[in-house]
């Protein structure tokens, strides 16, 4: 990846997605956050794999220093203090660095979310609490449900995805990819692999989260 791809996903996407990249201790903060950065550590990006969840955590308006802070310990102090409100939100983001730092095969791979919250008026999103909301809501408003499918699909031609991986975080995720049914035009890649996992909210610890992660993906 060069310099001005990244930049144009940091421009498109970065308020929604980020890397599988963290610091050296299995903590939720980035180590290398821009890209000049990273290159110069010696890690690498893989777009080929990509890692998604369903929605953001929390509907925040996401300042410049936090661009590409999805699934990752976020800077700015106010959006901490609203994670940390959510209960267990920040505890539970933080198994997937445990799970896949250091892990070269699945390690700089591009996560994001397939529904951008964005994308829903804001009457409606302040309603939407929880995944089961989500999804009661898009099969209420399938156009919306078809328009963050067909979109995520353009997001991953802009980075540049050939052949990609998608791990699904959740069953929830998986549902959506499949679409909101035969009427509706969807776009999807003609070579692409799904593999679901559990969502990293599951019951248990991080070690039980690895394990079971690990015997999915090995």
């Amino acid at each position: 990846m060069n310099t001005a791809l990244y930049n144009c996903i940091r421009k498109k996407y970065g308020k929604h997605a980020s890397w599988a990249l963290w610091d050296g201790k299995n903590t939720g903060e980035w180590a290398d956050r821009e890209y000049r950065q990273i290159i110069n550590s010696g890690r690498k990006l893989n777009p080929n794999i990509v890692m998604v969840g369903l929605n953001a955590s929390a509907d925040v308006s996401v300042t410049e220093e936090d661009l590409f802070s999805n699934f990752h310990d976020p800077k700015n102090p106010r959006i901490m203090d609203m994670l940390r409100k959510k209960r267990n939100t920040l505890g539970n983001a933080r198994k997937l660095p445990y799970v896949f730092n250091g892990w070269k095969k699945y390690e700089g791979a591009y996560m994001t979310d397939i529904i951008k919250l964005d994308t829903i008026n804001e009457i409606d999103r302040k309603k939407l609490s929880s995944s089961a909301d989500i999804m009661k809501y898009l099969r209420k408003h399938p156009e919306i449900w078809e328009k963050n499918i067909n979109s995520f699909w353009k997001e991953l031609e802009c980075i540049g995805a050939t052949k990609p991986l998608i791990i699904a975080f959740g069953n929830n995720v998986s549902v959506v990819l499949d679409g909101p049914g035969k009427k509706f035009k969807i776009k999807h890649p003609s070579r692409r692999r799904t593999i679901r996992i559990p969502h990293y909210s599951k019951w248990g610890n991080r070690e039980s989260y690895r394990k079971e992660v690990e015997k999915i993906l090995k």
